[in-house]
């Protein structure tokens, strides 16, 4: 068997096999899941150079652990022996040996990077070479990249456009410094521990002539794509060109996409972070291909589905803001990253508008009220103003008092209706879900088990696999969903079971309701289900319903047990009237998508 041949100098460790080229993607400084994430104060242990194919020490630095590698080369956990401190030890991947000239120019941009200065932006210590590797420094952030919130579903769209506006207050900064990113994505804005956004790793960052930034530039002529001595594709030459088309593809801008380097500015930059918000909003990305020049072609040429349709509530100013950052020509997008904050700001904080009315004339130019001569009042204008009087009085104590009330009688007779009616809509939902409703199948996927939106102006906006409530002694593996709409908030989880446990689990709840409105149940100080304010249970439609509140009566939480199918839903809310009426729209959902083969909504909307 032949030898492997040594690395030459100037390269990170070999990287794996990409697994999948439309979609994949690189975080800087996202730790995996090998080992924890922080590091204790004093020098932490060293570990063994062959661990990470790399020096160590390296330099002034103790090498830890990998954090992540990518096709722009590898980051370490390292410890600074010298400062005394953690961080982040980035080592890029070049495909030749850099000249000096070439070094050189990495040391400029890199240091360029380094003087970006702002709470969104994370800082760069140094830039330097050791044995042959060029490497820079970084903070070590604690915390997660922003792809593990999106994961979870849209985000509220408070604070999506919350995280976007500090994010593009960051990227503002590095424009004006004269930095384009153009690699933003996910999983390049680490989250810290106190939620703030971070942006990292401006690997892909362009250092341009000007700082005066206010649309696409043309940069300078050495910034132009190159041929390669071995690929042929880009030179090794500086920060940015290590292939024709950079970055990761489905945060690229259409410029990007199509390699036109020369049309590449601040709105680039835009439109990535368009791309983050939409998928903050929606919890998908507006393009989506198998292969990546399909995904090219999307981004290049086709529009992208409105955020609207498939969340029709979202506010409108907030939607067109980031459909113009999506905007295919740089000119359409916002020229800046201050312009799209802005816009994102006037949609959740309108600027109130307050009208002032023209100054008074100076005392000397005022009027001066003319003095006339008193008139004798004739005895019968007396007695007329004196009955106008009564009669103001009459209308004050006894008609006003009789409109009101008549307006309450109304009203109550209104609500009485609106509840009459919804009383017997929730029955007619819940006698067609006893008798027709279609069970989903045992492998259903997660939007039909939890659909992602459905009438009424529920949205689901997370979802998780922790399911357990071990006090009601439900301890089944299964799925947890929380929905938001108009009345609240509402916590759904959802079980595999078959009848007859499912029938001895609604038995045991039923029982542990009872002993709690007994005082018989066991006595549990952390407990918040200390009295009981509501208790049902039909066997027609197999429900128990259930109020709970702390020893205060505060805390309220609301409950319905509901089984078929061999399926077991458990509803939590805190407002009496959604737990009647929420569960039957709910159930008449997933029998609906249990029936119906998933689409594409993207596919159906193209043929519209």
């Amino acid at each position: 068997m032949d030898e492997p041949r040594p690395r030459p100098p100037g390269t990170p460790p070999p990287l794996p096999p990409p697994t999948d080229e439309a979609t994949a993607e690189w975080s800087a400084v996202t730790p995996n899941a090998a080992g924890a994430t922080r590091t204790s104060s004093g020098p932490p242990p060293a570990l063994e150079p062959e661990a990470f194919d790399i020096p160590n020490p390296f330099g002034r630095y103790m090498v830890i652990r990998l954090l992540g590698r990518g096709g722009m080369g590898a980051v370490f956990l390292a410890h600074d022996t010298q400062l005394d401190r953690p961080v982040a030890l980035k080592i890029p991947s070049f495909g030749d040996t850099l000249t000096r000239s070439q070094k050189e120019r990495f040391r400029r941009e890199a240091r360029a990077i380094a003087a970006l200065r702002h709470p969104n932006i994370c800082p760069v210590f140094d830039v330097d070479e050791e044995q042959g590797l060029l490497y820079l420094t970084m903070a070590y952030i604690d915390g997660q990249p922003l792809s593990t919130l999106i994961e979870r579903g849209p985000v509220a769209p408070e604070r999506a456009v919350g995280l976007v506006r500090k994010v593009a207050q960051g990227m503002q900064a590095a424009h004006v410094h004269g930095t384009i990113h153009r690699d933003l994505k996910p999983a390049n804005i680490i989250l810290d521990a106190t939620g703030e956004p971070v942006v990292m790793d401006f690997g892909l960052a362009k250092q341009a002539r000007s700082a005066d930034f206010t649309g696409p530039r043309d940069l300078s002529e050495s910034d132009a794509p190159a041929k390669s001595r071995s690929t042929g594709r880009g030179p090794a030459s500086d920060l940015t060109q290590w292939g024709s088309v950079l970055g990761t593809p489905a945060y690229m801008p259409p410029e990007q996409a199509r390699g036109d380097v020369a049309a590449m500015g601040p709105p680039s930059d835009v439109y990535s972070l368009g791309v983050i918000l939409y998928e903050l909003l929606t919890g998908r990305r507006p393009f989506a291909a198998t292969e990546t020049a399909e995904l090219i072609n999307k981004i290049v040429n086709e529009p992208p589905p409105r955020p609207t349709d498939f969340y029709p509530w979202l506010d409108a100013g907030i939607e067109a803001a980031c459909l113009k950052a999506l905007a295919k020509d740089p000119a359409d997008r916002f020229a800046t990253m201050a312009e799209f904050e802005r816009a994102l700001q006037a949609a959740v904080e309108p600027e109130l508008k307050i009208v002032v009315p023209p100054p008074l004339p100076k005392s000397a130019e005022r009027p001066q009220p003319l003095v006339r001569a008193k008139k004798r009042r004739h005895p019968l204008a007396k007695l007329a103003g004196c009955l106008a009087i009564v009669l103001v009085v009459l209308v004050v104590c006894v008609g006003a008092p009789t409109l009101a009330i008549r307006w309450l009688i109304g009203e109550a007779t209104d609500k009485f209706k609106e509840i009459s009616q919804s009383q017997e809509r929730s029955a007619a939902e819940w006698e067609a879900i006893s008798g027709f409703w279609q069970a989903p199948a045992a492998d259903a996927p997660v939007d039909t088990l939890l659909p992602p939106t459905f009438p009424g102006g529920y949205i689901r906006f997370r979802h998780d696999q922790d399911a357990a409530d071990g006090e009601l002694g439900l301890t089944l593996p299964g799925r947890r969903g929380v929905y938001r709409g108009p009345d609240g908030e509402v916590e759904v989880r959802v079980y595999r079971c078959p009848e007859t446990q499912a029938k001895a689990f609604q038995a045991q709840v039923h029982a542990f309701v009872q002993s709690v409105q007994n005082g018989t149940a066991p006595d549990r100080p952390d407990s918040k289900r200390q009295k009981v304010n509501y208790t049902a249970s039909n066997t027609g439609t197999r429900t128990v319903t259930y109020g709970f509140a702390d020893s205060r009566h505060q805390n309220l939480e609301f409950g319905k047990i509901w089984y078929g199918g061999d399926w077991l839903f458990l509803f939590t809310t805190r407002t009496p009237l959604q737990i009647e009426f929420f569960p039957s729209k709910y159930l008449m959902e997933v029998g609906k998508r249990a029936t119906s083969p998933p689409k594409d909504i993207t596919k159906e909307m193209r043929k519209k």
